[in-house]
């Protein structure tokens, strides 16, 4: 509760419902009431366009709903009495404003503040000089609401950007939490959990590199926001090691000479890295002064001197694979503690250096932008484009909705079309959902509202409620749409209780309007050109094996030439993203009818598998980055070229090119698993001649070639899994 009353959310709530209280107490006072409803209207419309990010597109897009939105109320005002023409109005100008949305998420911000103007516009009827003023005096809360916004940012600028800081590091410190779980003796992890972490961190990654690498923080040299930027950079890496999966503690487990109680050390020093980034997270959302040391932690010299010891207590040679198993994850461990470590730094030091030189590379590749062209809007204007299929839906729901509500003589047609706004999604599942989470919303608003109606008949009550569930409802949308819709529900009826003298009909109407336009959302969500996402989940499918591929390349050519890494994080990146919007469509998969649902349980394992794989690169790109010791290029090469052929076989058979006969898990073939036993024949051969102390080179060369070579077993291993669960997969009875 405490974070959410810290957030940006809220805060932009706040924000709204402070702005509409200034200016209507501004019209009180200028003995203006009758403008406070279309101040409010301009004040609402305009928020929701208010998004973090660059603030040329955020004044740009705010400014565009205004315009929206005036003409929007000047076109329905117009034609609002005759019926035909409304009905045809209504149409067109729902069709074409909810299209926007194919430019992206701000262009689909925009769109449903317009949507929402045109509902508005039918609140009430105005004449000639009547309009004009009504628009001009939106156009006034509007502007009002942007000046507000625009102060508010400057700001508040670090606070936000700090918040999604905590944001990201606390999924950090919980993806680390359940790597620990896993490794416990005898622990179960539920996959779907790893899934949605790996999701959620990629989308605090993004909305992160916006909103610093964007003109909008860009005044000047602002030790900050450098501070800020090296701190993203930093929990990127972080996230790439705790995706990894850097020992296979299950296997280990089944050696006769394992040690549970030397492994519990490594656990221990695993878990101190979850406390201490939990300790950075509560100290970027209070800014209070934290005791970060870490009593009794070991050092390097420890992990190492108790390892040796392990290996020298029994017969080496049958002992090491454990030995090398623990020399790698204490170097895993080392890095992921450096990389926390200068989190810590960053957070506690004010003395930093520049990111100048690597700002212009993240503002050119590392920043996705949406492209506001003709030829995009062109492109997605066919019956296949999801965009235009939920743009008839939403015009037909819209219509067909008001419609209903004047052959039932409903009060307030209007409220079906609102309703119908906000629960229609491009899928039937979100749509579902929501429509169910709306109505229960709505019942426990009105339930409260009857109490609140039974205790007392205060105006400022009312006033106070109006204002308070505005700021929850708006605030709450992304979090809890149930308790969104509850608070919407609220402020609605004590907004129409100020100007309404009829309190139990506006009850009455709201509950019944709300369950008209959720049934109508429903049942159109179905029969009108519904979206499944069982036809388009192949193709996500394939775009996530293509990403993976280009990391696998840059994971090479950054092995064979370390050089610049750009490349290799841009390539991480894509693929981090890719997984996580293929998580996202299985997702929406699982909201579909269970009659859309077939293969499910296979979707889902190659889901796991594809996570699983992600990690396997992760593991293997964090470890190469800094180890150079063995001279295997030309094997690690060979080895990644026979995996990614792998990904090309499975993406044949997802494109119905040929069919899939499961293989032999050939890793015997690899190239680097020769190396691997040449060398371990020279170390059988020091330790018969008595030489049981290993030089250093020597050691760090065995290191990373067993390292590289399980990690690559693994992805080969991985792959062949991928290929057989492919197999399986029956697109045509989906």
């Amino acid at each position: 509760m405490k974070s959410y009353l810290l957030s940006y959310d809220f805060s932009r709530g706040v924000l709204m419902a402070f702005t509409v209280l200034v200016f209507g107490l501004i019209t009180y006072f200028s003995g203006n009431v009758d403008a406070i409803p279309a101040v409010t209207i301009g004040v609402l419309l305009t928020s929701f366009c208010d998004l973090q990010g660059d603030i040329r597109k955020r004044v740009f897009t705010m400014g565009l709903s205004i315009l929206m939105n005036s003409l929007s109320f000047l076109l329905i005002s117009f034609i609002i009495g005759n019926t035909l023409l409304l009905f045809i109005g209504i149409a067109v100008l729902v069709f074409f404003i909810s299209y926007l949305g194919v430019f992206g998420h701000r262009a689909n911000m925009l769109a449903f503040s317009g949507l929402m103007g045109v509902v508005l516009s039918m609140v009430q009827r105005y004449d000639g000089p009547g309009t004009l003023e009504h628009v001009l005096l939106m156009c006034i809360g509007g502007v009002g609401y942007i000046i507000m916004s625009t102060l508010f940012h400057f700001l508040t600028k670090k606070r936000q950007v700090n918040e999604k800081l905590a944001e990201l590091i606390a999924l950090n410190a919980n993806f680390i939490h359940l790597q620990w779980e896993r490794n416990q003796l005898n622990q179960k992890v539920d996959e779907s959990k790893r899934l949605d972490l790996h999701q959620q961190i990629t989308e605090k990654q993004e909305s992160l590199r916006e909103l610093l690498f964007t003109n909008e923080l860009l005044g000047g040299a602002s030790k900050t926001r450098n501070r800020q930027m090296l701190m993203l950079v930093e929990l990127i890496d972080i996230a790439e090691l705790t995706m990894a999966n850097p020992i296979d503690v299950y296997s280990l487990r089944q050696h006769p000479n394992w040690n549970e109680e030397l492994f519990k050390e490594f656990q221990d020093e695993l878990h101190q890295q979850y406390v201490w980034l939990k300790k950075m997270e509560l100290f970027l959302r209070t800014d209070k002064p934290i005791n970060f040391t870490r009593e009794n932690s070991p050092t390097r010299e420890d992990f190492s001197q108790k390892i040796q010891e392990f290996a020298e207590s029994h017969d080496i040679i049958k002992v090491r694979a454990i030995s090398l198993a623990l020399l790698n994850y204490k170097d895993y461990l080392e890095r992921q503690t450096a990389k926390i470590a200068n989190v810590q730094h960053l957070l506690q030091s004010r003395k930093n250096k520049e990111l100048q030189p690597i700002l212009e590379v993240y503002r050119e590749k590392f920043v996705s932008s949406e492209e506001y062209t003709l030829q995009g809007f062109k492109e997605s204007f066919q019956l296949s484009s999801p965009i235009l299929r939920h743009s008839i839906r939403l015009t037909v729901s819209m219509v067909g909705g008001y419609f209903l509500g004047l052959l039932l003589n409903v009060e307030n047609p209007y409220w079906i079309m609102l309703t119908v706004v906000v629960i229609m999604r491009p899928s039937y599942g979100l749509t579902k959902q929501r429509s169910i989470q709306r109505v229960l919303g709505t019942i426990v608003g009105v339930l409260i509202s009857i109490g609140i109606v039974l205790i007392t008949n205060n105006f400022y009550v009312y006033l106070s409620i109006a204002l308070t569930s505005m700021i929850f409802g708006f605030s709450l949308i992304n979090r809890s749409y149930f308790w969104a819709a509850t608070a919407i529900t609220l402020n609605v009826i004590f907004a129409f209780f100020l100007i309404l003298p009829d309190q139990w009909g506006v009850i009455q109407f709201r509950l019944i309007d709300t369950f008209i336009g959720a049934v109508v959302s429903t049942v159109v969500a179905y029969t009108i050109l519904p979206y499944w996402e069982f036809k388009t989940l192949r193709s996500t499918m394939i775009d996530t094996l293509q990403a993976n591929q280009k990391y696998m390349e840059e994971i090479t050519h950054f092995y064979c030439n370390p050089d610049s890494d750009i490349n290799y994080r841009l390539s991480r990146k894509k693929s981090f993203a890719a997984s996580g919007e293929l998580n996202a469509a299985f997702q929406r998969f699982t909201q579909d009818p269970k009659s859309k649902q077939n293969n499910a349980k296979i979707y889902y394992d190659w889901l796991v598998l594809n996570q699983n794989f992600l990690s396997g690169l992760a593991s293997l790109g964090s470890y190469i980055q800094n180890h150079h010791s063995a001279q295997i290029k030309n094997e690690f090469k060979q080895s990644m070229e026979v995996i990614s052929d792998k990904l090309d076989i499975i993406q044949r058979s997802l494109n119905h090119d040929t069919s899939i006969n499961p293989e032999a898990q050939v890793a015997q073939d690899f190239q680097i698993a020769e190396y691997w036993k040449e060398i371990e024949k020279r170390r059988d051969q020091e330790l018969a001649e008595g030489n049981l102390k290993i030089t250093e080179q020597f050691r760090l060369e065995m290191q990373e070639v067993k390292h590289i070579k399980e990690d690559l077993n693994w992805l080969y291993d991985l792959s062949r899994k991928l290929v057989e669960v492919t197999n399986k997969l029956n697109f045509n009875a989906s």
